[in-house]
């Protein structure tokens, strides 16, 4: 990336414009006590220098095989998805809000929302939404706000990292959180006075959650569910059992799994709540020659169009991403993406069975897909940790982190990706401690 670097002409032009004598003074407001005095930097190398100083310290990477899950997933990405969205028109893609200059775009996203509908069954779809966790409080939001209730029951199920987040929107709006606890890894629904019912399905624990449950009591509530997109190709349509609200992260849909990111939260819903949706909503429409025109429409909610009065602060653009989505799933199509879940599936339960055979406790008591949880003695988890990530494996993730319900449990998945020699060498380190 070229890099030009101002002369001290230009910052001295820069610091008279804004009206300030130093640059230091930027920081004014900033408790004296709490800055940083001595910047104590070596001397700076050269590019050449530099570059190999930064490949010594890549070289200490190792790359490991993630036999783990929690919410992203190291999914097969077939070589096209990146190859198609790193065209170079479309890797500035920001905001289209200049509909006659932005069509490819525009109609990029209108097929990411029109494919989101379809595999969530819902009517209408959205882009923009940041990741699984925040898709999710937006959805809480849109709830209360329709509802005028200031109460939310959320099942235990859902992912703790998405409930720890969901906790942060709702303390910042008073909102009130109601705790639905699991009983033998399923939700105990139970009738409360709330704007909606959220759950996750499957739940974090990978088991397949109480749907009929979840209907029976949602009554006049909202129900908001949580899906893994591509196990929801094998799954009921979340309409079909009471919901109003699906959402999700849609990392698995061709997006690498990095150090944790970019993620694509994805949001669908029924059509009389579309004008509540936040986000961008790209619409189909005809121009004067009554040619196919996408324009982004429905924007009146977001801050940059109504600021104070806004639905949602959401403002940056996932359109990069969610292109990747797109084409992952124009490349897959429903057949494919149900051969990738159950590719997931067989290898979830060949790993089970292997695991039992050795010994290891297996929390199998409910139906699960491509997640599930283990039962380790405490003593173990160390050194079998540390044992996995020699022989070349993501350490497990550990639930006694998240709550001490669950110390001793560990978390395991498989996705499609994943071989037989792979899970049988990921079996052979467990039968050494065993």
């Amino acid at each position: 990336m070229p890099y030009t670097p101002h002369t001290q002409k230009d910052i001295e032009k820069m610091l008279k414009t804004i009206g300030i004598d130093q640059v230091s003074d930027l920081f004014a407001q900033i408790p004296e006590e709490v800055r940083l005095q001595k910047w104590d930097f070596p001397k700076g190398l050269g590019e050449s220098g530099t570059r190999r100083f930064i490949n010594k310290i890549a070289r200490n990477n190792k790359e490991l095989i993630p036999m783990i899950g929690f919410g992203i997933y190291d999914h097969e990405i077939p070589s096209a998805v990146w190859a198609l969205a790193g065209k170079a028109e479309f890797v500035t893609a920001y905001t289209p809000y200049q509909a006659e200059a932005s069509q490819g775009m525009l109609q990029a996203i209108f097929e990411f929302q029109s494919m989101i509908a379809e595999l969530t069954g819902m009517d209408v779809a959205n882009a923009s939404l940041y990741d699984g966790a925040t898709a999710l409080c937006e959805a809480m939001l849109m709830a209360v706000a329709e509802k005028k209730n200031r109460q939310i029951a959320v099942s235990l199920g859902v992912n703790p990292l998405y409930r720890e987040v969901l906790k942060t929107y709702a303390k910042a709006v008073d909102i009130k959180i109601i705790d639905i606890p699991l009983v033998n890894g399923k939700t105990a629904w139970q009738e409360v006075d709330v704007a909606a019912y959220i759950m996750q399905q499957p739940n974090f624990l990978g088991y397949l959650d109480d749907t009929d449950g979840f209907n029976r009591v949602k009554g006049k509530a909202f129900g908001i569910v949580s899906i893994q997109p591509i196990l929801g190709s094998v799954l009921r349509k979340p309409q079909e059992y009471g919901a109003d609200i699906v959402c999700g992260e849609g990392q698995p849909l061709g997006i690498p799994i990095s150090s944790g990111g970019p993620l694509l939260g994805f949001m669908a819903t029924k059509k009389s709540l579309m004008r509540k949706m936040p986000g961008r909503i790209v619409g189909l429409t005809s121009d004067k020659e009554n040619n196919d025109a996408f324009v982004l429409t429905l924007q009146a909610r977001e801050q940059h169009i109504r600021r104070e009065k806004a639905s949602s602060n959401i403002c940056t653009n996932q359109a990069l991403n969610a292109l990747a989505a797109t084409i992952y799933l124009s490349l897959l199509g429903p057949m494919g993406l149900r051969e990738v879940a159950t590719g997931a599936i067989n290898n979830a339960h060949y790993l089970v069975d292997k695991l039992k055979a050795i010994g290891v406790e297996v929390c199998d008591e409910q139906p699960f897909l491509m997640e599930f949880p283990v039962k380790v003695p405490v003593e173990k988890i160390p050194l079998l940790k540390a044992k996995l990530l020699d022989a070349g494996f993501t350490p497990p993730i550990d639930l006694g982190c998240y709550s001490t319900e669950y110390t001793g449990y560990l978390l395991l998945c498989t996705t499609e990706k994943r071989t037989v020699a792979e899970i049988d060498d990921f079996v052979a380190v467990w039968e050494g401690i065993w």
